[in-house]
């Protein structure tokens, strides 16, 4: 059987060294002296809480208007490849500032029970979600950051990833390998709309001739979507076949791989292949994935600011440009060895 020793207590030190709560409390907090406390019993209640391994409560802490040293964190997906990496980073990052992070999801009733620990503050992991019970937490003006795209709300500052500036670095180096007939795979959900909006645009800016039938979006899972949608790329005619596909995301960039090699479809060298996030298994695929790199440590460092900070008022939404990753999935036109 596991002996658990009880938590020690600002009460239980007060009745073991037979002076009151308060003045525990006050020796505790550098208070005592202001009260005419003699130096000898300051020395004493704290000697007797560091021997008996005495720890503040922060919940108790930020209930007396001070600091609970923890930050809540509300992710969209847990299931999303992506998002585990970045609350990976998370974690590191508060560590080094001495906080705790409290994670939930964003189910009903989920913040709700996350908002009983009185985090100091709350980070919303995810794009076009909301979840229940924010408008409460906004109302006790404590900060909030989403790191991710999504409607603005008063009071949610938002660090993300400039994906127009991101797509621009895409279609320059395709472009620059030479290609013109390029495709587009996503699924029909907000993010993945909004990025193919973004490359739309690109596309008229660099005057890039576009069609219908280069773009697909699917109401599939992401790996799945890839997949079927260059299947629906190669059963076109062969002229208008893209010569390179970029995926709204990775997963997808999967599937369309996935497609090609059972088709029997050379990568690069009949089809170049990008996507975006620059998840872990990116640079595993075959070949390795060309992708865009999201700035996750930048986003998570500039989210943290705002939090420990707790400036929200006069703090702008961040945007910041991510990296393009080059890697072996993207070649030249004609070029047997895709280079």
């Amino acid at each position: 059987m596991v002996n658990v020793q009880p938590v020690m207590t600002q009460k239980e030190l007060a009745r073991r060294l037979g002076v009151s709560q308060s003045l525990v409390s006050r020796a505790l907090n550098g208070s005592a002296g202001a009260v005419g406390a003699a130096p000898e019993t300051i020395e004493r209640i704290r000697q007797a809480a560091s021997a008996a391994g005495y720890r503040p409560s922060p919940v108790a802490a930020a209930l007396r208007g001070g600091s609970s040293r923890f930050f809540g964190v509300v992710v969209k997906a847990f299931e999303d490849p992506f998002f585990g990496h970045l609350v990976g980073e998370m974690q590191a990052l508060a560590r080094s500032h001495h906080y705790a992070l409290l994670l939930s999801d964003g189910e009903a009733e989920s913040l709700t029970t996350l908002s009983r620990y009185l985090p100091d503050g709350l980070m919303l992991v995810g794009s076009d979600f909301c979840p229940a019970g924010l408008d409460s937490f906004l109302q006790t003006g404590k900060p909030v950051v989403q790191i991710g795209w999504g409607q603005k709300r008063p009071g949610v500052c938002q660090v993300v990833m400039d994906q127009a500036a991101g797509l621009r670095k895409i279609l320059d180096y395709l472009v620059e390998l030479g290609h013109r007939n390029i495709g587009w795979i996503g699924t029909v959900d907000e993010p993945s709309r909004r990025r193919e909006t973004f490359l739309s645009n690109l596309f008229r800016e660099r005057g890039v001739e576009t069609t219908p039938s280069l773009f697909q979006h699917l109401a599939l899972p992401p790996f799945e979507a890839g997949r079927e949608g260059m299947n629906q790329f190669l059963c076109q005619a062969p002229q208008s076949i893209p010569t390179a596909v970029i995926a709204a995301e990775d997963m997808i960039a999967h599937g369309a791989l996935r497609a090609l090699h059972e088709a029997g479809k050379r990568v690069p060298e009949d089809i170049s292949v990008a996507g975006i996030d620059d998840i872990p298994s990116a640079q595993l695929a075959t070949p390795p994935l060309t992708t865009l790199r999201q700035p996750v440590r930048a986003m998570i460092s500039e989210a943290f600011k705002i939090l420990v900070d707790n400036q929200l008022k006069d703090t702008k939404d961040v945007s910041i440009v991510p990296e393009l990753i080059i890697r072996e999935s993207c070649g030249k036109i004609g070029s047997d060895k895709g280079k």
